[in-house]
């Protein structure tokens, strides 16, 4: 008997909500790039990258909807990680939302994004946070 085809799981999530005339926003903006590029450059590429400003009333209602995102203050930095869960004999993907509230840098936030996990061999494979810190730092140290 053949078994039904899994659906992949989509990417993970990592999004900003942030309001222009946010103080914390604005020294945000110079660490966002930052951030974004020590992550592609870890060669991550199951990520996706949103952005929505507090006054694109629209986007962020739909996204808020969708998403279940609780926004009470500006930034909000979360993840949303797709889980799928086996249900009679298919796959219903739901998914996880973790809240960022740490330090704003770029160091500290792509610590969080990249969470410790690498590929290998096409698995994921926990390392020990003090090694993920060592290569976060060799990166920060080349941008």
């Amino acid at each position: 008997m053949k078994k039904p085809p899994h659906k992949k799981p989509s990417k993970q999530i990592i999004g900003k909500v942030y309001a222009n005339w946010c103080g914390h926003c604005k020294a945000l903006k110079e660490e966002w790039p930052k951030f974004k590029n020590i992550v592609h450059s870890k060669g991550v590429s199951d990520i996706d990258f949103i952005e929505i400003e507090e006054s694109e009333k629209h986007k962020l209602d739909r996204f808020k909807h969708k998403h279940n995102i609780q926004v009470n203050g500006y930034p909000t930095i979360f993840r949303i990680t797709p889980s799928p869960i086996k249900i009679g004999g298919g796959v219903n993907e739901k998914h996880h939302i973790e809240y960022y509230n740490e330090k704003r840098d770029a160091y500290s936030l792509s610590n969080w994004a990249l969470n410790g996990l690498t590929k290998v061999g096409g698995k994921k494979k926990r390392m020990s946070k003090k090694k993920s810190g060592k290569r976060l730092r060799k990166t920060m140290k080349r941008i």
